[in-house]
């Protein structure tokens, strides 16, 4: 049975890493960090609850049938499933920033794709941001432990809370836009829109941190991602 949107994101296992540039945060970073880290943490649901509601719209004008139509709503679900194991392999490969920021670039093209106006392209841009979204549930909870080690439980409450939050006014605003005469392709790309601005705020944050740390000698990190359940 296919995960749902409800469920918890997929525990990692710890695997011995040495970090990559940037890797081992400064208190001063790690102030600076946790604020775009959480903000990104907006985007893993209100991206998707914001298209059902505009199902009937999209179908409407593209001549999708019930098949295509199920399909797209579906696979973020999908992908939560099948791409959430890449994370650990990212997580080796490249350390918590770099495959963080790998995250928020496929999610926000995906989102920037979705409303160009085609059945293709949605289906091609949901699948993005599907798969953002299914490797960000692993890494932002693994950013929020290097971000904040000693106050894991509150932060992750502060996750939780941001999840449900963004699942909610995704999907309360996207009915009294269309209502209001707003396309469904201008309501998707305002998420778009956000999702880039968002994420310009985690590059932004992150950017001195590399700079700053890349030269710098680190001991073996263990990327604990196995966290409390949300």
């Amino acid at each position: 049975e296919p995960p749902s949107l409800d469920d918890p994101p997929p525990l990692v296992e710890p695997v011995e890493t040495s970090p990559a540039p940037g890797e081992m945060l400064t208190p001063v970073s790690r102030a600076v960090v946790i604020a775009p880290v959480l903000a990104s943490a907006f985007l893993l649901r209100s991206l998707i609850t914001a298209l059902p509601p505009a199902m009937s719209s999209i179908r409407g004008e593209l001549g999708l049938d019930e098949a295509v139509a199920g399909l797209t709503v579906g696979l973020p679900v999908v992908c939560f499933g099948v791409f959430a194991f890449v994370a650990p392999v990212l997580l080796r490969r490249f350390g918590a920033i770099t495959s963080m920021s790998i995250s928020l670039v496929v999610l926000t093209a995906g989102a920037l794709l979705r409303p160009l106006g085609s059945a293709t392209w949605l289906l091609i841009g949901t699948t993005g941001v599907g798969v953002g979204i299914a490797i960000g549930n692993v890494l932002v909870p693994v950013m929020i432990r290097r971000a904040r080690p000693d106050e894991v439980p509150r932060y992750m409450g502060y996750y939780t809370v941001i999840l449900s939050l963004g699942a909610t006014v995704g999907s309360l605003l996207t009915g009294p836009l269309l209502a209001t005469g707003a396309s469904w392709q201008g309501i998707l790309f305002g998420w778009g829109v956000v999702a880039a601005a968002l994420s310009a705020g985690w590059f932004i944050a992150v950017r001195g941190e590399v700079a700053t740390t890349a030269a710098q000698p680190h001991a073996p990190l263990r990327d604990a991602a196995r966290l409390p359940r949300t």
